[in-house]
This record gives C-alpha cells, structure tokens and sequence, in this order.
C-alpha cells in the first residue's frame, strides 16, 4: 500500500476515525523509533558503522572500577 493509498482511505474516513488513525499512527512511530532505533523509519538507508574508528582515541583509567573516595560513607 502506497503512501497516496493511506492517504486516500482515511479521507474516506469520519473525523473521529481520522483522529484514531493519527492516534495510532504515532504510537506505531514511537514503537518502532525506540525498540528499533537501527531502522530507518522513511526512505532513508541504514547508514554503515566504521569499524575501528575511536581506536586509540579513547582511554580509560586502570582504577576505574574502584570505589570513589566521596562515597565511602554510603558502601
């Protein structure tokens, strides 16, 4: 079904069945823009992951995993 379709059927809709599609609607957008944030929600393609590319340019300290010394009181 195109996009002209949908368009189409729901202007053969009453106004409160309109309201309920665009209800709907925007429920299925947020659905599918936060369980599959990889998607592309239109036309556009997925664009590719560069593998490698912060390599070297992130650090980490050794102790990281240590407890901070200003939450003493509460461990």
């Amino acid at each position: 079904m195109t996009k002209a379709e949908i368009l189409q059927k729901l202007d053969e809709l009453p106004l409160e069945a309109q309201q309920k599609a665009l209800s709907f609607i925007e429920m299925l957008v947020m659905q599918y823009a936060t369980s599959s944030p990889g998607l592309p929600l239109g036309d556009e393609s997925p664009k590719r992951r560069l593998v490698g590319v912060w390599e070297g340019k992130v650090w980490m300290s050794d102790d990281f995993d240590e407890p901070l010394e200003e939450f003493k009181d509460y461990m």
